[in-house]
């Protein structure tokens, strides 16, 4: 069985502003999608195993409402309520069920970094 994979890499120019990208095929991104289930359902233990971090920690945590915040260089907390987390694994369905594309995650303002998720096979935006 192939393993799969979310690739996660931070963008720190784009025509948005600075992103953290999480890249990967439909079945990838559907492991991204079960851990923000996880989260959703309020629990914080998370199985991260699939993503492939490229320079970058992240950690994702359940509690205020909150979004993507740079702590350093390349350390990263993603947070969120369950109410959040819910909506951002919503957020996926559409590439989970084999569209191509990309879907940006939101809560710009409630963080310093904004999200993308990705499903090219190339990464693109």
């Amino acid at each position: 069985m192939e393993s799969r994979s979310v690739s996660a890499d931070f963008l720190a120019e784009t025509h948005v502003g600075s992103l953290l990208r999480f890249a990967g095929d439909t079945e990838a991104v559907a492991l991204l999608r079960r851990a923000f289930d996880v989260l959703a359902s309020g629990s914080d233990d998370v199985p991260l195993d699939f993503l492939e971090l490229r320079d970058v920690t992240i950690e994702f945590r359940l509690g205020a409402r909150g979004g993507m915040r740079r702590t350093s260089a390349s350390a990263f907390t993603y947070q969120g309520d369950r109410d959040q987390w819910e909506s951002r694994a919503l957020l996926l369905d559409p590439l989970v069920t084999g569209a191509p594309g990309f879907q940006y995650l939101g809560d710009d303002a409630l963080g310093d970094v904004g999200v993308v998720v990705t499903t090219y096979a190339d990464a693109s935006l």
